[in-house]
């Protein structure tokens, strides 16, 4: 039997996997014996791929209009 303790562990592990690096779900589906496929291993390449262009942009886009604010405070 998993105690409350347990289950709560494991998922705060899933989230935060899915929160930085999906390749981590890919051991827990190994861990548990769940077959992984061609494609389960693509989407998280892909989504791993947008999390880090999406992070990217976004400090790009704040600085931006940071420079914007600065040139012109009553915007």
């Amino acid at each position: 039997f998993f105690s409350k303790k347990k289950i709560v562990n494991i998922a705060v592990f899933i989230g935060a996997s899915i929160f930085n690096d999906y390749r981590n779900i890919l051991a827990v589906m190994q861990l548990t014996n769940v077959k992984i496929g061609n494609n389960v291993h693509n989407i998280c390449e892909e989504t791993d791929e947008r999390r880090l262009r999406h992070a990217e942009v976004r400090p790009s886009e704040n600085s931006k209009e940071a420079r914007q604010l600065l040139k012109d405070p009553e915007s």
